[in-house]
């Protein structure tokens, strides 16, 4: 007994070893559309995009490269946070990168999200260490759930961060 799965991936992003359906996206926009296209029919849904928090906001014209110019940001909507507002009963696996916190901070904040999003599970890396993280082949991770006490699974490949994640939900 398998599973159908679809692959999200940004039209820049890495593509999967397996052979599998995949739908690519540019913008955090073309995302949210496509969560919202494929969501209804989803049981399980692994939210690991790091969308962009922020847009910039446009200027009319050219800017001259002889003044300094100042940049306003605005938040971009959290396509977590819609998720379960969707599909009240999806499983939703969430990840949720945070930078250079104590071991207890990290935690709060990670189980914070959890309750802000409706997740049924968040995973938390510290993106501020060089060995994990985004651009490296292992991680570390701590699993927060609504049931259970946090899981830390220390640092290894992400294979086998994977694989006893899976194991530990599943």
């Amino acid at each position: 007994a398998g599973a159908d799965v679809l692959f999200l991936t940004s039209e820049t992003g890495v593509l999967p070893r397996y052979q599998m359906p995949i739908e690519t996206f540019k913008t955090s926009r073309d995302l949210e559309q496509l969560v919202e296209k494929y969501l209804p029919e989803a049981d399980i849904i692994f939210h690991v995009a790091a969308v962009a928090d922020f847009t910039v906001e446009k200027n009319e014209g050219k800017l001259t490269s002889k003044d300094p110019h100042t940049i306003t940001l605005h938040p971009q909507p959290k396509i977590l946070d819609r998720i379960k507002q969707l599909n009240p009963n999806v499983q939703l696996i969430a990840f949720k990168a945070e930078h250079a916190l104590s071991e207890e901070e990290f935690a709060v904040k990670a189980q914070k999200r959890l309750e802000e999003s409706g997740a049924n599970v968040i995973v938390a890396n510290d993106v501020s260490k060089p060995d994990r993280g985004f651009q490296s082949v292992t991680n570390e991770v701590i699993v927060i759930t609504k049931d259970k006490p946090p899981y830390k699974i220390s640092l290894r490949s992400k294979t086998e961060v994977a694989q006893r994640l899976l194991e530990y939900l599943f």
